[in-house]
């Protein structure tokens, strides 16, 4: 394998320590009750739908599946824009060295951001218990707004350690959604296009968060807030402005995701042929 340097150690270290989870899974889980097909032609057994039929179904519920996905991405492409450009951030306002950020921001994602999945995934149950059937994205569209307060704030902090006790809650709220937004598809999307579905979700969360997310903020650093004219605060006008908007915008896609999100359940057993 060569020279493995100490941050490819840490990768193996935690690849290698999931695989014990896997005796775990395949002795306590049991297969879930199939339900929900939807049949290309009458009397179908509901497996193995060809890719027209596919392409037929997100047609039909292309409102739905454009909210609910784009919505979601653009949280991603806030998460994942600012926790790419936050070390630099630090650095270059701040005058935080990588060691000394690395450690800090790894407890706050490690802590703040791990419970802010879960407690998104138990608040979506708490909500369905109440009788909102739109539970799942409710929890995406509650998260959107209630961020707004803490990330637009950290980035206009002049102490850096106040804002990074700003950005535990900010954190904390930007991963509810995480957890929720594909759970949101199993339960709205019939049993045998549930694969198909959620990797066309995935594809629009990582072409949005993971690829554009980071290179957003860097454009906007390099072309619109340059260091020419706001010295090395122009970051921090970056850091805002994207992760803003992105909130904004998601926060309206998610509430008309809502409504369109209970349809598709009482779409969900109909035929689409």
């Amino acid at each position: 394998m060569g020279t493995v340097e100490g941050w490819q150690k840490v990768f193996f270290l935690i690849g290698l320590s999931g695989l014990l989870v896997v005796p775990l899974v395949l002795l306590t889980l049991s297969e879930p009750l199939r339900r929900g097909f939807v049949r290309s032609q009458p009397g179908g057994d509901g497996t193995a739908l060809p890719l027209r039929e596919v392409a037929a179904y997100a047609r039909a519920n292309w409102k739905v599946l454009a909210t609910h996905d784009v919505g979601f991405a653009l949280l991603s492409f806030s998460s994942y824009g600012s926790g790419a450009w936050l070390p630099e951030m630090f650095k270059r306002v701040h005058g935080w060295d990588a060691v000394s950020f690395g450690l800090v921001y790894g407890l706050v994602v490690f802590i703040g951001s791990a419970s802010g999945a879960i407690s998104g995934g138990v608040i979506a149950d708490r909500l369905a218990r109440w009788g909102y059937r739109d539970s799942k994205v409710r929890v995406g569209w509650m998260a959107a707004w209630a961020w707004l307060p803490f990330g637009v704030s950290f980035p206009l902090i002049d102490n850096g350690s106040v804002a990074i006790v700003v950005i535990v809650p900010a954190a904390f709220l930007a991963s509810m959604p995480f957890g929720v937004a594909p759970a949101a598809l199993q339960e709205m999307v019939p049993n045998n296009l549930r694969g198909q579905i959620s990797a066309i979700y995935l594809c629009v969360v990582n072409l949005i968060g993971l690829a554009i997310g980071p290179l957003a903020l860097a454009l906007c650093t390099d072309y619109l807030f340059t260091e020419a004219r706001f010295g090395l605060s122009g970051i921090r006008r970056s850091l805002l402005s994207t992760t803003t908007a992105a909130h904004v915008a998601a926060a309206g896609l998610l509430w008309v995701g809502m409504s369109e999100f209970e349809k598709a359940l009482d779409r969900r057993d109909v035929p689409s042929g």
